[in-house]
């Protein structure tokens, strides 16, 4: 069967042209839009990790803290010379303990509220500069 050969009108051959073009560049646009979704997960995971490893340590530094006050403890009712020196020893540690207990939670709160907008913050930049160039993209489409 042989079809006759039509020649396309020269507003259809730019048309396409200028649509392949538009989606060549689309492409390109959505490659670099991944590459810096990739790079904003990696800055977000690497932040995450970070932020463990500050938790962490609060945590192991609070255990060393608290372990020390319990062997002096120990060690001060070893040394009473009566029941009335060991009360007195009991109720200063635990007023100490409570106070301190009361300063360690304050501060592992502070971290962890800070921990949490370290985290999120490259994750809302990144956010912010793919959807502005997704945006755009889509205003040179349209």
């Amino acid at each position: 069967m042989n079809l006759p050969n039509m020649e396309v009108p020269a507003a259809v051959k730019e048309a396409m042209e200028q649509g392949a073009q538009r989606a060549q560049e689309a492409c390109v646009e959505a490659q670099k839009a991944a590459e810096q979704a990739t790079s904003i997960l990696e800055t977000t995971a690497k932040t995450a990790s970070d932020a463990a490893l500050s938790l962490q340590a609060q945590a192991m530094d609070a255990l060393k803290v608290n372990m020390a006050n319990g062997f002096d403890f120990a060690n001060k009712l070893l040394s009473c010379k009566s029941p009335t020196d060991a009360i007195e020893h009991c109720t200063a540690f635990a007023r100490q303990q409570m106070e301190l207990a009361m300063s360690q939670s304050k501060s592992a709160q502070d971290l962890g509220a800070k921990v949490a907008a370290d985290v999120a913050q490259p994750a809302k930049d990144g956010l912010k500069i793919v959807f502005n160039q997704a945006n755009k993209q889509a205003n040179k489409v349209a």
